[in-house]
């Protein structure tokens, strides 16, 4: 049999319908294992159903169904693996501790009101490395180590869950993934680290308050390269571009559809759009070549922003004035969005969906939720680890996955680039590569950013999965990692039973333990090698097998 069939026959007698009675309970539904001697035509995608809240068709690995959801935008460039730091994550108050839970409660509450009346019956409870992985993927954008998992997995605290939370999120690895996530909603088309990305990393590292980011922003007070602001820089400092991105990123507002004409759908004019943009610049009216004056945005029932003093267009006063009607508690576009994209983040989806588009025409999911999340943001000091430790502390964020509305199961999301990337690095033992553009062992391999630039989903598309990711089709076919081999730690797997070896590979791809059809199938084909060689390739098989998975696909 070829390496090549092998890898096949393994995938899918290691994660296809076999094996569906041996799987954990939560485990995912998963389409059948992508075929390594079936290779599309190029240019042409390998059959299946995209992700995009419908339901996902394939094997059934558990009597579960698993969906997506629907998540535009572009995708974040890739974060640099750091020490972990405490200046964003200090030892939380008990006053703190009970604000938080209390949070939590409350969304439980609103959510099981909501269920209960629209009849929805939840799914069940997550297992711990179902939630392991999840809340890896979510906070530092990868998955565990294999030794990250053995250790939680074996771990009996009754609050185990809580404290993983707070090593992720007191990470060095949390502030660059959060960089990456912000850097990537600010520039969706640029692709890779900029002296924004890097300066967003250290505030985001430091435990700077939401507010006082985005006021720096629209100040041009990020870091400076050449004697101009960072933002500015990346987008060649059109002030219609900055106020697309200050409007999109920080109100959830997609201010540039009126840029021409009046919005289609929301109540922004071309008067606002110009009048937003005249606080980036000089601009002109396209109709009447007049010069605009600034002005904020108010829809209809807003609170009347703050009187100011007149300023030019582009002026200092102006940057002013506007940085400080954008971060006012009185102005609810701001923490609105910001909590609904951290809630997007968690679970493919924002309670107003797609993130960036709040408005009367895109009502959120449940109001009461994005109420009481945007109402916490603002009096708590803006700080998002204390949102994300709420979400992470509710029902719902700990639910099994499965087909539910108004968040009652958990949806099957493929991993966006950066996540895919980072985590092809963490069960290869490789270094992973950030803003130095490290290679790996300096042999013939994609930079992050070259790989996050070719795999990333174009700003407006929804990421897809089909039979098999085109990551991986691309990783298979074109062998886009043959260098990462050189890199395969035999060192895991010296001293150690053949079964041993085997639940290192899982934990250290799917995060999880085999069940006891997977362990036989490898131990099946082990035995076949007579050699030491040739024992090698079968675990090296094994490995490229299950990260060519649908399961290493997906955040579950």
């Amino acid at each position: 049999m070829s390496r090549s069939r092998r890898v096949a026959v393994l995938a899918v007698l290691l994660l296809g319908t076999p094996l569906s009675a041996t799987v954990a309970a939560d485990g995912p539904q998963l389409p059948e294992a992508m075929n390594a001697d079936k290779k599309p035509p190029a240019g042409e995608k390998m059959a299946g159903e995209k992700m995009a809240g419908e339901k996902m068709t394939g094997e059934k690995m558990t009597d579960e169904k698993m969906t997506g959801e629907k998540m535009k935008g572009g995708e974040p460039a890739a974060a640099v693996p750091s020490p972990p730091v405490t200046g964003g994550a200090k030892p939380l108050a008990a006053a703190d501790e009970a604000r938080i839970d209390a949070l939590a409660a409350r969304i439980d509450t609103l959510l099981a009101e909501a269920w209960a009346a629209q009849g929805i019956e939840p799914a069940a409870a997550a297992s711990d490395a179902r939630f392991l992985r999840r809340v890896s993927l979510d906070l530092v954008g990868r998955i565990p180590r294999a030794a990250e998992a053995r250790a939680f997995l074996a771990d009996t605290a009754p609050d185990r869950r809580r404290q993983l939370v707070e090593r992720l999120l007191a990470s060095r690895e949390h502030a660059e993934y959060m960089a990456a996530v912000w850097h990537a909603a600010l520039l969706p088309d640029v692709a890779g680290s900029t002296p924004l990305e890097r300066w967003l990393a250290g505030k985001f590292a430091a435990g700077a308050g939401y507010d006082r980011i985005a006021r720096d922003i629209v100040l041009s007070a990020a870091t400076k390269s050449g004697g101009e602001a960072a933002l500015q820089q990346a987008l060649d400092r059109k002030p219609t571009e900055l106020a697309a991105a200050v409007s999109r990123t920080f109100l959830g507002t997609q201010i540039q559809c009126a840029e021409c004409h009046k919005h289609p759908t929301d109540v922004w004019t071309q008067d606002d759009f110009w009048g937003f943009a005249a606080f980036f610049g000089d601009v002109k009216h396209p109709k009447t070549g007049a010069a605009v004056s600034p002005r904020v945005l108010a829809a209809p029932g807003d609170a009347p922003a703050a009187e100011g003093a007149a300023a030019g267009a582009g002026s200092t006063n102006g940057r002013q004035e506007l940085a400080a009607w954008l971060v006012s508690p009185a102005n609810r576009w701001f923490s609105r969005a910001a909590v609904n994209r951290l809630w997007g983040m968690l679970f493919g989806a924002g309670i107003v969906n797609p993130v960036d588009d709040l408005g009367d025409h895109n009502p959120p999911a449940h109001a009461g939720v994005l109420d009481e999340l945007a109402d916490f943001f603002a009096a708590g000091g803006w700080n998002h680890r204390d949102v994300l430790r709420a979400i992470t502390r509710t029902r719902a964020y700990g639910l099994a996955g499965g087909e539910g509305r108004l968040f009652a199961a958990m949806p099957l999301e493929p991993l966006n680039a950066v996540q895919l990337y980072n985590s092809l690095a963490t069960t290869f033992r490789a270094r992973r590569l950030g803003p130095e553009m490290r290679q790996f062992n300096n042999v013939g391999s994609l930079t992050a950013e070259q790989f996050v630039a070719k795999f990333r989903t174009a700003p407006g598309q929804e990421r897809e999965y089909t039979a098999g990711i085109p990551q991986a089709i691309t990783m298979m076919n074109g062998q886009l990692f043959d260098p990462m081999r050189a890199v395969y730690d035999e060192a895991m797997l010296a001293a150690r039973s053949d079964a041993e070896r085997v639940e290192a590979l899982f934990l250290a791809t799917l995060s999880r333990p085999p069940a006891a059809a997977e362990l036989d199938h490898c131990l099946e084909v082990l035995g076949r090698e007579t050699d030491a060689a040739g024992r090698r390739l079968a675990f090296v098989d094994i490995h490229w097998a299950l990260v060519n998975s649908a399961e290493f696909a997906f955040s579950p």
